[in-house]
C-alpha cells in the first residue's frame, strides 16, 4: 500500500504501551491544529493538502507526547526573530556570531557593556511544516531530516512558491524510508546535455541538444537511452551516468542560493523504471554536499564558535554522538573525530585531537546536526539535560575505574622489575622519615577508601602482591643492618 493511497480517516496509530505513557497536553479546540500526518510513524503527504477532520483528534492519545516535540514549536511556526540581514540559506534560522572584544589597555564604558557572544539558534525538528521557506530551514537540513526519520515522498524545491502551474521550474528529490530513489529537475542549468558536454567536443554536444530537445521533461532514463541510441553514450556506462547526473543534482539542490527558495512535501511518487542505484549511502552523499557547497563563514553562524560543544541527543553507542555517520566511506581523520563527539569536548578540542581541518569539522558538525544527532545544550529540554548528566556522571564513574585499573597493574609491573627505592619513590640517600612518609603514601593509595569495589574486585591478585612487596621494601630499608646489605644493582632479586 502506497501513501498515496492512506486514507487519512483511518490512519494507523503508532504502536505504544499504554501503561507508561502520558496524555498529550490539553489544547483548546478554537486552538488546536490539525494533527500530524503520520502513518506507522511516517510523516505522509494527505490528498487535503495535511489536514484531518476534527474527528481524527482523539487519535491523539495514541500518540507519544515525544513524537509532537514542544507544544509552542508544535502550534506555530513561526521563524525566529532576526537581528540583522543574513544570508539567504539561513537567514532566519541562526544569529550572527560576534567575535568577544579583545583584551586591551583602554578602559571604555563601551567595550565592558558589549553584548555577549549570542548562541547559535540551529534547532532540529522531529516534524516539518508540509510547505515552507528555506529561509526558516535549508535544504540539507530537510534532507537530513527526511535521511534521519526514514521520509517517504518527494521533496520539491524551487525558487517560486506557487507549484500550482506545470511551468514553475524546480527540482523534485524522491525518498523512500530515507533512501534516495532518484530525482527529477527542470531547470536548464541541470539540463543532462550540459553537464555531459565536458565529456564530448563541440560537434557531440550540439548533436546531443539536438536528440535531447523534445524529451527534456521526459525523465532521466529515456534521454539516456536516446543518448545511447544516438551512440553519444557507450550502454556500458549507462548506470555510472545515471548515478554521477543523480548526486550532482543532488549536492546542487542542498547548495545555499542568494535567493529565497521554497520547498514543499508530496506524496508524488518516483515514474517507473527512474529510480537509481547510487554507489553511496544518503548520509555520505549530505556530507559531501555540505563539505562542497558550505564555506566556513556560513558553517560558523549555524553551529557556533570553536569554544561550542554540542552534546548527542539519542546515543546509539554509548561513547560517541557521531555514530550515525561512522562507516559510510569518510577519511580516517574523519571517522576519528566521530568518536569524540561525546558531549564533553569543544569544538577547538576535537580539531586539536583528530587532527581535522576547520572547514571539515564544521561540515561534519553540520551534518550531524542535520541529523538530529547532536544538538546545542541551550536546545535539550529538562528531560534530556537530566538524562545528559546522568550519562556523563556514568562516564566519569567509568574512566575513574578505568584510570584507577591502569595504575594497579603498572604499579603490579613496577613490583616485578623495579629497586625498594624506585617502587617506593625515594632516592637512595633517602632517611628514615622520607622512607616512611613514602610507605604510608604508598599504603594509602591502595586503601578501600580510594579504590572502588569494582576496582579491588578486579585486581585483587595485583593489590595483595604489591601490598607484600610494599611491606617488604619498607621491612628492609627501615632497617639500618639490612638496608646497609641492600646494595640495588639491577632488577630485585639479582
Amino acid at each position: 500500500m502506497s501513501t498515496q493511497d492512506a486514507d487519512p480517516n483511518s490512519a494507523v496509530p503508532v504502536p505504544i504501551e499504554e501503561d507508561n505513557t502520558p496524555l498529550p497536553v490539553r489544547i483548546p479546540l478554537g486552538r488546536r491544529p490539525p494533527p500530524p500526518p503520520l502513518v506507522e510513524g511516517k510523516l505522509i503527504a494527505l490528498r487535503s493538502g495535511g489536514v484531518l477532520p476534527l474527528a481524527s483528534l482523539a487519535k491523539l492519545r495514541l500518540l507519544r507526547v515525544d513524537d509532537l516535540g514542544d507544544d509552542s514549536r508544535w502550534l506555530s511556526y513561526s521563524s525566529p526573530k532576526q537581528s540583522a540581514p543574513m544570508p539567504a540559506a539561513l537567514a532566519n534560522l541562526m544569529q550572527p556570531v560576534v567575535a568577544p572584544p579583545s583584551v586591551g589597555t583602554t578602559s571604555s564604558p563601551e567595550l565592558s557593556l558589549a553584548p555577549p557572544e549570542p548562541e547559535p539558534t540551529f534547532r532540529w525538528r522531529r516534524l516539518l511544516p508540509p510547505s515552507g521557506s528555506l529561509q526558516e530551514i535549508s535544504a540539507a537540513q530537510i534532507c537530513g531530516w527526511a535521511i534521519a526519520t526514514g521520509y517517504s515522498g518527494c521533496l520539491w524545491l524551487s525558487q517560486h512558491p506557487d507549484r500550482s502551474s506545470p511551468s514553475v521550474p524546480g527540482r523534485e528529490l524522491f525518498f523512500e524510508s530515507g533512501t534516495l530513489l532518484g530525482l527529477r529537475s527542470s531547470l536548464q542549468t541541470d539540463d543532462l546535455a550540459e553537464l555531459q558536454g565536458a565529456l564530448w567536443t563541440q560537434a557531440q554536444k550540439k548533436r546531443a541538444l539536438d536528440v535531447l530537445r523534445k524529451v527534456r521533461g521526459d525523465g532521466l532514463r529515456k534521454q539516456l537511452d536516446l543518448l545511447v541510441s544516438a551512440r553519444l553514450i557507450d550502454a556500458k556506462d549507462f548506470c555510472q551516468r545515471q548515478a554521477d547526473y543523480v548526486m550532482e543534482i543532488f549536492c546542487r539542490a542542498l547548495w545555499p542560493s542568494a535567493e529565497p527558495g521554497f520547498y514543499r512535501l508530496l506524496g508524488t511518487e518516483l515514474p517507473p523504471g527512474e529510480q537509481t542505484m547510487l554507489p553511496l549511502s544518503p548520509r555520505l552523499l549530505l556530507t559531501q554536499a555540505v563539505r562542497r557547497g558550505y564555506g566556513l563563514a556560513l558553517l560558523a553562524q549555524a553551529v557556533g564558535p570553536l569554544s561550542t560543544v554540542l552534546v548527542p541527543v539519542a546515543q546509539a553507542l554509548p561513547q560517541s554522538g557521531g555514530v550515525v555517520l561512522q562507516g559510510v566511506g569518510l577519511s580516517s581523520l574523519e571517522e576519528d573525530a566521530l568518536l569524540r563527539f561525546d558531549g564533553e569536548r569543544s569544538l577547538q578540542e576535537i580539531a586539536a585531537a583528530s587532527g581535522l581541518g576547520e572547514h571539515a569539522l564544521y561540515g561534519l558538525s553540520y551534518c550531524l546536526l542535520s541529523l538530529g544527532a547532536l544538538s546545542h545544550p541551550h536546545h535539550l529540554s529538562q528531560d534530556e539535560q537530566k538524562r545528559l548528566h546522568l550519562q556523563q556522571k556514568a562516564r566519569a564513574r567509568a574512566k575513574a575505574l578505568n584510570d584507577a585499573m591502569t595504575a594497579i597493574q603498572r604499579k603490579a609491573r613496577l613490583c616485578e622489575s623495579a629497586d625498594y627505592f624506585t617502587l617506593l619513590g625515594i632516592d637512595a640517600q633517602a632517611s628514615l622519615t622520607e622512607i616512611k612518609e613514602a610507605y604510608l603514601r604508598e599504603r594509602a593509595a591502595l586503601s578501600p577508601a580510594v579504590l572502588s569495589y569494582r576496582s579491588r574486585a578486579a585486581m585483587d591478585r595485583e593489590l595483595r602482591q604489591i601490598a607484600l612487596v610494599l611491606d617488604e621494601a619498607y621491612a628492609v630499608l627501615s632497617d639500618p643492618v639490612r638496608r646497609a646489605c641492600y646494595a640495588p644493582r639491577g632488577p630485585r632479586g639479582q
